[in-house]
């Protein structure tokens, strides 16, 4: 009977040893970033700068192919200089790497600063749309590379969902404040697909930045997460042992929660745009942050981008998005 009970004993420690094991194969592969390494479109640049390559886009299959060879010059930023800048957080661990366009800086101490999502970087046009539809109707833009992704720092070659690249919106606002005077309540946030959730997370952990933008959302942090594993070619349960082999490494992937975002929003202004068919962040991640949205009395701008998947509508339906981004910035900042 001690044998056996022995024998049950070793068997289960084999089998948690052995789902830790899956769970950080599954949390290492999930989350693994390239750096600087593998950047996608990187001959891109504010003045000039096209669609992903085939294969390369934000959505897989072959809907993608129609967008390769799109014409998006009418975004390109030709007639305001942009500056490559670098500038570190406040412990000096990390430089990050941006671009600051800066048509009207001199009047107006106001910025946006746009944050890229995950696997991405400040070259691709997901972010440098949204940053010529800005300044080109006078607003100051700051696209920033976070931590693990582009020029910027390789900290460990990990997106930690969120819970790290908050910092690097806040440390991008910083140098806002340092070296153009831009005080934080004069600062607005575009946060796109997993950039998002860092701005969502941007306004727990700053109560004065002015307002939030974001294209795509996420509010289920682990009803997505499952999803986002199933995505990469793992069965969905094992997210749990990802999340558990996550903590071993140090990092709580539900330190802070999308939901908290709208708890601390405190009447700032906030928008959302979301793909009606996004293959990456299904749609019910929007309309389940509405619901709660609506639900603790807050107020929200919400936007469906019919017929597209995921960051698809800025391609279908940019004068729209233009106009809204436009509109919601500039009644925020000034």
């Amino acid at each position: 009977m001690k044998r056996l009970a022995y024998f049950l004993l070793l068997l289960l420690v084999l089998i948690v040893i052995s789902v830790i094991a899956v769970g950080d194969y599954v949390y290492r592969e999930g989350t693994k970033l390239s750096c600087s390494e593998n950047i996608t479109a990187k001959n891109n640049t504010p003045k000039e700068f096209y669609p992903n390559e085939k294969d390369r886009g934000p959505f897989r299959g072959d809907g993608w192919d129609k967008w390769v060879n799109a014409d998006l010059s009418d975004w390109w930023i030709t007639e305001t200089n942009y500056e490559k800048v670098k500038f570190k957080n406040a412990d000096g661990s990390i430089e990050y790497s941006a671009w600051w366009i800066a048509p009207t800086i001199e009047k107006n101490k106001d910025a946006i600063i746009i944050v890229h999502g995950y696997g991405a970087s400040k070259h691709e046009y997901t972010v440098l749309m949204p940053a010529g539809m800005l300044v080109k109707k006078g607003h100051n833009v700051l696209v920033i590379d976070a931590r693990d992704s582009g020029e910027t720092t390789c900290e460990d070659g990990r997106h930690s969902a969120g819970q790290e690249e908050v910092f690097d919106i806040l440390a991008a606002a910083k140098w806002l404040e340092k070296t153009h005077a831009v005080e934080m309540n004069k600062v607005g946030v575009h946060g796109v697909s997993g950039g998002a959730i860092a701005a969502l997370y941007a306004l727990v952990k700053s109560p004065e930045i002015a307002a939030v933008s974001l294209h795509g959302v996420i509010f289920d942090f682990n009803k997505i997460a499952r999803h986002e594993v199933m995505f990469q070619g793992f069965p969905g349960f094992l997210w749990s042992s990802a999340l558990i082999a996550a903590r071993l490494r140090g990092i709580n992937l539900k330190d802070l929660e999308p939901y908290e975002g709208i708890d601390n929003l405190n009447g700032r202004p906030l928008q959302i745009f979301h793909e009606e068919r996004d293959t990456r962040l299904p749609l019910w991640n929007m309309t389940d942050l509405q619901n709660y949205t609506l639900k603790i009395g807050e107020k929200a701008d919400f936007y469906l981008l019919k017929g597209a998947d995921h960051m698809e509508g800025l391609l279908i339906e940019p004068k729209f998005f233009e106009e809204k981004l436009y509109e919601f910035f500039e009644n925020a900042l000034r």
